[in-house]
């Protein structure tokens, strides 16, 4: 099954939270969980490393 809602959407959600109506006029809250933007702080020079590579991949491939 696809999954209908796109990576970039799922990490905001996961970072801010959520309110969702449903149709029997309830609400889903998912609550902040705020873990991405620290997480990425602390590993920024490895992710920083990790783009460049497939960066350069992507270009030496051409």
């Amino acid at each position: 099954m696809r999954n209908p809602v796109p990576p970039s959407t799922i990490g905001t959600i996961m970072e801010y939270g959520a309110t969702i109506p449903i149709p029997n006029g309830g609400t889903i809250i998912i609550p902040p969980r705020s873990f991405l933007h620290p997480t990425m702080e602390r590993h920024k020079r490895e992710i920083a490393a990790r783009y460049r590579a497939i960066l350069k991949r992507s270009v030496d491939s051409v």
